[in-house]
């Protein structure tokens, strides 16, 4: 069955207390058993969820992939500023982007205290500039 795993042999019918629920949170439709696992924890999970769906990954598909977060509702896309963020990874759990020094921000996209933008005449980026100049070279 779809999501459930079995303790007992594959050549055994498994009688239904011994059948589990993988817990993918609804994020895979496939699982496999995996003894080392079960083993390790004791007796208590040996399930491992196959082809995660939703931008998810891990062994329960309880993890965004790199890239994106996760809100109360969904997984979303990172939003960091290409310019302001140091990558485009974010926090797992806020979205928070990682900023450059002198920005700031959840997707790093504004001039943090003390600093103020200039634009380029040909390009439609801004530079952020504090008491040492730009945080940006191009």
């Amino acid at each position: 069955t779809p999501g459930l795993w079995a303790i007992c042999s594959p050549a055994l019918m498994c009688p239904p207390p011994l059948a589990l629920a993988c817990s993918c949170n609804q994020h895979a439709r496939r699982c496999r058993f995996n003894s080392e696992l079960f083993r390790l924890s004791g007796g208590r999970s040996g399930g491992v969820c196959e082809r995660c769906r939703h931008h998810t990954a891990g062994r329960h598909c309880h993890y965004c992939q790199p890239g994106f977060w996760r809100d109360p509702n969904l997984v979303r896309t990172c939003q960091c500023h290409p310019i302001g963020a140091t990558g485009g990874t974010c926090n797992q759990t806020s979205g928070q982007c990682s900023c450059k020094l002198g920005v700031t921000g959840l997707t790093c996209s504004r001039c943090g205290p003390g600093y103020h933008l200039q634009r380029y005449c040909q390009q439609d980026y801004g530079e952020c500039w504090g008491e040492r100049g730009p945080w940006l070279s191009r």
